[in-house]
């Protein structure tokens, strides 16, 4: 079996925990597809990393702002600019002495390392000379979530409804191999 959408096989991404909601792939790829939508999940609350806290010092994220190109000398500040309509954050804004820059969420993970900046559905402040995240979910959040899927199993979901439920608009078909 396979799962497609408009009689194609499917890109079927998935991720750790989504920590309440799945994500659109635009916001994060920005490539649409129609069966990436982001859902609402109550499912995954079990996952051992819905909630997640990460302390990174002034002077170390400096250095790591640096060397992903963002302009930093004297890190001062970071705050959330904007958030989509599943809560991720969309942009940040970083303060230093070399002035503000504005860089994507998603950029600030990928600089920051995906295991550090687990998602990017969090908050952060700031304590003495460092700045503390605490945020929820693991991944990009794009498809399936795997603890939500695994909770939907234990519930008594089928694989089909779990399956249609993360990827709407699909169909599992039988594929047979030329």
């Amino acid at each position: 079996e396979v799962l497609t959408y408009g009689g194609k096989i499917i890109q079927a991404f998935f991720h750790s925990s989504c920590g309440g909601h799945t994500e659109d792939a635009e916001n994060v790829w920005s490539i649409r597809y129609p069966y990436l939508r982001g859902v609402a999940c109550t499912y995954c609350a079990s996952s051992p990393s819905i909630i997640w806290e990460q302390t990174i010092s002034k002077r170390k994220l400096e250095t790591m702002l640096r060397s992903g190109g963002v302009p930093v000398f004297k890190l001062r500040s970071i705050r959330p600019v904007s958030r989509n309509t599943s809560g991720r954050i969309t942009s940040l804004e970083i303060l230093s002495e070399a002035g503000v820059s504005t860089i994507p969420a998603i950029q600030f993970r990928k600089i920051a390392g995906y295991g550090v900046i687990r998602s990017t559905d969090f908050e952060v402040s700031t304590v003495d000379d460092d700045f503390v995240f605490i945020g929820v979910g693991f991944g990009h959040g794009v498809g399936l979530c795997q603890w939500g899927a695994k909770q939907r199993a234990e519930d008594g979901f089928s694989y089909r409804d779990i399956l249609s439920y993360y990827y709407p608009g699909t169909r599992l078909e039988k594929y047979y191999a030329d």
